[in-house]
């Protein structure tokens, strides 16, 4: 009986210790993340729509992007070192592919990648701030082409729950 309770405990122990070990005691932006979002560029301009959806046992998001413009885009971000560090690689049909390392900073989360281009490498920085007070997330995508002395905005919109 013993060693069956013993199995038992071990058994849900494994079960467990994956999604613990993807989200550990850190808040942040990713926690927010998943559901349906309309996704502004001001008081009134609609630029599109997300859907975020969890995976993995918490350990992955996925994210599926229709802009008001056609663009359609997806990323994959999978969590490390209990949420406090992620991945993200985003993929859309103007055929731009990134891949970027994140980490929290607070409450926020903070994505930086280079892409190769004909002019040279290009650096990106994605944030996700976490606007509690109001339930939304803002999130500023900036690029430089001079290694980050200089940056320009590339996408800049607040994720507003899409039932609000």
């Amino acid at each position: 009986m013993r060693i069956t309770v013993l199995i038992l405990t071990l058994f849900i122990s494994a079960m467990v210790t994956p999604a613990q070990a993807c989200r550990g005691d850190v808040t942040t932006a990713m926690d927010y993340l998943p559901g349906d979002w309309v996704v502004m560029g001001g008081e009134t301009e609609v630029l599109g729509y997300s859907e975020i959806r969890e995976g993995a046992g918490g350990c992955a998001l996925r994210e599926r992007w229709e802009g008001m413009d056609g663009l359609e885009g997806e990323a994959l971000f999978t969590a490390r070192d209990g949420g406090r560090r992620w991945q993200m690689v985003w993929s859309d049909s103007d055929g731009m592919s990134l891949t970027l390392s994140g980490q929290a900073d607070g409450a926020d989360m903070i994505f930086t990648g280079t892409q190769d281009s004909e002019e040279g490498e290009v650096l990106h920085r994605i944030a996700y701030q976490l606007l509690f007070d109001i339930g939304e997330i803002h999130q500023l995508w900036e690029y430089s082409v001079d290694g980050g002395r200089n940056w320009e905005v590339f996408f800049a919109a607040w994720y507003l729950p899409e039932d609000a």
